[in-house]
């Protein structure tokens, strides 16, 4: 054993003999023949491999060189050692799907023409951060939509605009009065005959009336209207006689056709006024209708009239603007007044027919 000991000592002395490489060129050129064997592909170009003694030398040179280090090695190259080393497979990077909208047209492929238009965004509007910068007073800034006629918009977020009413053509007036003449003339062929009333013939009666104005025009003085005007009158009762003005048994109707034609007057200047003062005159002719229930007699008359009456009428849709605005769009109603007025009538030959009365009514403006 001891022998094969010496044999191997002595074997080893020529590779001990040798000095190590004193420049330092020679240590970065065996650096560098490292890294390129350690890089280099299995299969080599040349079929030649290197001997076993060669490598012996290398391995010693490199290891007899205290200032060597593979980092240093590695950092020469730019990547460090633990990239250089790895033997873990690379995971590939996911590939980015192109869709085919995304990629561009061909150069056979025919580009349809695109249209651009301007389109004018509104700007947003918060209201609620407004109010939360001083929620204790009210806040008054200028809103996008109010080009388009919006005038305010209340705490819980309702948002009202400006409509303008359409214009005002025509108007029309139901009146409710009462009828009651002064008197019924006497027979003047009999002087003896008492002066007879109307009430003691007839019991109290309801005129209806209706008429229909157009405006003339209005100024700083108010407006003035053309109207003209029709109704009904519907009275019961019992006939007297011509010598003594007893009362008969005999039962008798009267119908009254009250027509006129007039113009009035109204001292407004807008369609805000709440009170509205008016005056309007006229003339007219009533007509009349007088039967007998049994008899089946028929009398026909009639009694020209002129007429003058004066009022104040309450402008409603003042106080109500919502409504008048949904009269407005729904039936064209854009002016309600309502309307208390004092009238006299006073009728000429063969029947007295003047009275003074109080009636109300409303006048629809549209």
């Amino acid at each position: 054993m001891i022998p094969s000991i010496l044999m191997a000592i002595i074997v080893s002395l020529p590779a001990w003999s040798q000095t190590p490489p004193a420049a330092e060129e020679n240590i970065f050129d065996t650096k560098d023949q490292v890294i390129n064997e350690s890089t280099a592909s299995p299969i080599s170009e040349s079929s030649d491999e290197p001997s076993s003694e060669d490598n012996f030398e290398e391995e010693s040179d490199i290891t007899s060189d205290e200032s060597f280090s593979d980092e240093d090695s590695y950092a020469d190259e730019g990547f460090e050692e633990d990239d250089a080393l790895s033997t873990e497979p690379i995971e590939p990077e996911e590939a980015v799907v192109v869709e085919p909208a995304d990629l561009p047209p061909l150069v056979e492929q025919a580009v349809e023409d695109v249209q651009f238009s301007e389109s004018k965004s509104v700007q947003s509007f918060d209201l609620n951060k407004v109010r939360s910068q001083n929620p204790n007073k009210t806040q008054k800034v200028p809103h996008p939509l109010a080009e388009k006629g919006l005038k305010r918009i209340t705490k819980d977020n309702i948002y009202i605009y400006e409509t303008k009413a359409s214009p005002k053509e025509h108007a029309s007036t139901f009146l409710i009065s009462s009828f009651e003449p002064d008197t019924f003339d006497g027979n003047a062929e009999f002087p003896d005959a008492s002066t007879t009333t109307y009430d003691e013939i007839y019991d109290d009666s309801i005129m209806v009336t209706v008429d229909y104005e157009w405006p003339l025009w209005s100024n700083f003085l108010g407006e003035i209207g053309l109207k003209i005007t029709t109704g009904f009158m519907f009275a019961n009762g019992k006939g007297v006689f011509e010598r003594d003005g007893t009362e008969s048994a005999e039962e008798l109707t009267l119908v009254m056709f009250p027509n006129s034609v007039g113009a009035i007057w109204r001292l407004r200047w807008s369609d805000d006024q709440l009170f509205v003062p008016y005056a309007e005159g006229g003339a007219g002719y009533f007509g009349l209708i007088e039967f007998q229930n049994e008899a089946n007699d028929f009398k026909f008359g009639g009694n020209a009239v002129g007429y003058a009456a004066g009022g104040l009428a309450l402008n409603i849709g003042r106080l109500s603007k919502q409504a008048l605005l949904d009269m407005d769009r729904d039936y064209g109603v854009n002016g309600i007044l309502l309307n208390l007025e004092f009238r006299i009538v006073q009728g000429a030959a063969p029947f007295n027919l003047s009275y003074n009365t109080i009636g109300a009514g409303f006048t629809f403006e549209y």
